[in-house]
């Protein structure tokens, strides 16, 4: 196998450089989770297009369908 010289992006955060953000926030950047901000979906998400206010920066928020069963089991403690 080849192995990639590439280096990581600076551009792309880590875990580590990720902020939190509330659920406010991204009801706000999204207009509600509005249909005109619907990017794409699928059977296990929907992603949306969202903007933040204090920063000038336009955002993918993917959003899980949490009835389906595998993809809440994830996010249980």
């Amino acid at each position: 196998m080849r192995q990639s010289s590439k280096k990581p992006s600076l551009d792309s955060p880590t875990i580590n450089q990720m902020s939190k953000v509330s659920y406010q926030s991204l009801h706000n950047g999204t207009d509600g989770f509005s249909n005109s901000n619907l990017i794409g979906s699928g059977n296990f998400s929907s992603v949306y297009k969202g903007t933040f206010e204090l920063e000038d920066k336009v955002v993918a928020i993917k959003v899980l369908n949490l009835r389906i069963k595998r993809n809440s089991q994830e996010f249980h403690c």
